[in-house]
């Protein structure tokens, strides 16, 4: 998997920056022009936790979601679960998922796709340390060693 810049939504976002609240992304990831970019084509969602998120109760959920005009934003895809503190440990990926970048509202009306950014929501209680790294990607890195079926003697 390789980041590129221009596609992240976060790069090592400090969680002690989000309030209690719904908070927009750093970062708007603006295609260009209004049009159907990859409109039925398939991107992968990538968000992973660099350092782990503390607080006393805080928990966290994600949104994805694009716009034909950075305004109006329909969400596309969102965090299966509001997830405790307790669950957000270092290196924990918490999306890497293959999605389209239209809302099935954007695909009725026929809205294009321009922007698209995550939207943080952060409950209970704010992080007082931790940092996500999140973004678009080509490809995900979902490689895994197993034990060998086999022996050598």
């Amino acid at each position: 998997m390789i980041l590129d810049k221009q596609n992240l939504f976060e790069n090592g976002l400090a969680a002690s920056g989000l309030t209690v609240a719904t908070t927009p992304s750093t970062d708007v990831i603006d295609f260009g022009v209004d049009r159907d970019i990859m409109a039925n084509e398939p991107v992968e969602l990538f968000i992973q936790i660099g350092a782990a998120l503390l607080s006393a109760t805080g928990t966290l959920e994600w949104t994805f979601q694009t716009s034909a005009d950075n305004s109006t934003y329909y969400t596309v895809l969102r965090s299966p679960a509001t997830m405790p503190q307790a669950d957000l440990t270092a290196g924990m990926i918490l999306a890497n998922l293959r999605t389209t970048l239209r809302s099935p509202t954007q695909r009725r009306q026929g809205l294009g796709v321009r922007y698209a950014r995550l939207q943080w929501i952060v409950g209970t209680a704010v992080f007082t340390a931790g940092t996500l790294t999140a973004g678009l990607v080509l490809d995900v890195q979902d490689w895994r060693a197993y034990a060998n079926n086999y022996t050598v003697s």
